[in-house]
């Protein structure tokens, strides 16, 4: 922005406002494209095949390496949305469950009732 103004004002030249625009679009490629693929196929979690099983005690998530068991005590607050189900721990942090990750609609929609059953302090947002 400060660029653009410069060149309106006849302080900055042609060549610089489009060498600093060229500059600014590739950082933002790199920043929003480039370094999230790149981390996403270095990481070793990301290719993990990764199970969720339930019941009402609590769940159980599985990797590869091992398999860690979580109570449903952990969690305050449930809230669901067309994409995601978000277990809260406080105000700040939460576990994150896709929809995507359910073998079936009426997979997911068990899960919704066990949830709504176990927290009274279930929300049910109609956003992605």
């Amino acid at each position: 922005m400060a660029t653009v103004t410069g060149y309106l004002f006849h302080v900055v030249n042609f060549n610089a406002l489009l060498g600093i625009s060229a500059m600014m679009v590739i950082l933002g490629w790199a920043f929003w494209y480039l370094l999230p693929v790149s981390t996403y196929n270095k990481a070793a979690t990301f290719k993990d095949s990764i199970r969720l099983r339930y019941n009402e005690e609590g769940m159980a998530i599985s990797t590869g390496p091992g398999e860690r068991s979580l109570s449903w005590k952990n969690f305050s607050q449930i809230v669901e949305t067309n994409s995601f189900f978000f277990l809260y721990r406080d105000k700040r942090s939460f576990f994150l469950i896709p929809t995507s990750a359910f073998e079936s609609e009426d997979a997911k929609d068990n899960f919704s009732r066990l949830m709504q059953t176990l927290f009274s302090d279930y929300s049910r947002l109609n956003i992605s």
